[in-house]
């Protein structure tokens, strides 16, 4: 099930062709250098084609050394469009193409000498195609593979410069959410050759697809929230407090930005908070002027709902003093957790958990939060 890895390739100004290296299995950019500020190199600043053609994919020279100057959200809009979609003809309103405004744009680094961005379809499904923009000092370089990949693919960064990216892939027989498939790769940015290298083995390209689940409760939440919990759902590893009257489970999502304390608490002070609604307040103040950044209800018997949060949250304790308090679960992108009746899966569009006791729960991203 496995197929070697794709080239890279450079945009005008830079071309270049990836020529295979004889030890294991690896795949580099060859030495291209990129062009320079005051070189006299024509700027790769406009939105690239990543139109691949037989196994290799477009890549766009970074215009400037240093840090560029746009935001993640800049940066999506000027370069996401021309990520080419898993579907030919797609029109612009179909489901399918690239959810440019759910992406997580907090693993885009400004001045990094490698950062990405993971895309998604609008309301993926586990099995949905996913595709990888690469960025050198914030500025687009092009995707990481010619074509998209099933499921959504686990990244760390190991260096500045360096990334390790597992992707996931169904053995014969498997059911998406019992995929046991991987494939770890590296991408590592050649500052001599001016160029990224890839090293390892990539998934068979498979057709996209994007019905193996129940639909979505709400527009981007996670196929089949509000129902069992999934049959991949992991227990979540971190307990506050465990074989005590109450127990709270801790987690929170790779960006940092959403955390959940998971309790059955009969003050009902168990839910997750949204750490930028504290300064963005999409969801306002309440009648003292507290902003209302934590979505509660989620053990209780009616739909989750926003709320202020006084005290200091568990996780958030944990997040910000590990040596002093436990540090939560860290759920990477693609995985489901739960504790006892609370199920939550994290996607690189946001969080979704909910109570298969009552199907009550919530769609969480750092632009708004939907109930269901």
């Amino acid at each position: 099930m496995l197929a070697r890895a794709q080239g890279i390739r450079l945009l005008p100004g830079a071309r270049c062709r990836l020529g295979a290296l004889l030890v294991a299995v690896v795949l580099v950019v060859s030495g291209c250098r990129l062009p320079v500020s005051g070189s006299g190199s024509e700027a790769a600043s406009s939105a690239p084609s990543a139109s691949a053609t037989s196994g290799e994919t477009e890549v766009a020279a970074s215009a400037t050394p240093g840090c560029s100057t746009m935001s993640g959200e800049q940066v999506l809009k000027e370069w996401g469009p021309s990520v080419p979609s898993a579907w030919d003809g797609l029109t612009g309103d179909d489901p399918r193409t690239w959810d440019l405004e759910g992406a997580e744009v907090s693993t885009w680094d400004p001045c990094a000498a490698l950062s990405w961005i993971t895309l998604s379809i609008h309301s993926p499904a586990l099995s949905s195609p996913r595709h990888i923009m690469l960025f050198h000092r914030g500025q687009y370089l092009g995707t990481a593979t010619a074509h998209p990949y099933a499921y959504a693919p686990q990244i760390r960064r190991t260096a500045d410069d360096a990334l390790a990216v597992t992707y996931t892939w169904a053995r014969p027989g498997e059911a998406p959410a019992t995929a046991s498939g991987t494939s770890p790769v590296t991408l590592t940015w050649d500052e001599a050759t001016g160029s990224v290298r890839l090293e390892g083995e990539l998934p068979e390209a498979t057709d996209p697809s994007d019905t193996d689940q129940a639909p979505a409760p709400v527009p981007g939440a996670f196929p089949g929230a509000g129902g069992p919990r999934p049959a991949g759902a992991v227990p979540v590893t971190t307990i506050a407090y465990p074989g005590q009257s109450l127990e709270t489970a801790i987690l929170v999502t790779p960006s940092g930005n959403i955390g959940c304390d998971l309790n059955f608490s009969e003050y009902g002070d168990g839910g997750c908070g949204i750490y930028s609604y504290l300064q963005d307040r999409p969801f306002g103040v309440d009648e003292i002027g507290h902003p209302l950044w934590w979505v509660a209800g989620l053990s209780s018997s009616g739909v989750p709902h926003m709320a202020m949060r006084g005290g200091a949250s568990v996780y958030l304790l944990g997040q910000e003093n590990p040596r002093n308090y436990l540090a939560p679960m860290v759920v990477g992108y693609g995985q489901v957790v739960y504790y006892r009746t609370l199920v939550c899966a994290s996607a690189e569009n946001g969080l979704t958990c909910w109570n298969t006791a009552t199907g009550h729960g919530a769609f969480m991203n750092r632009t708004t939060t939907l109930f269901f």
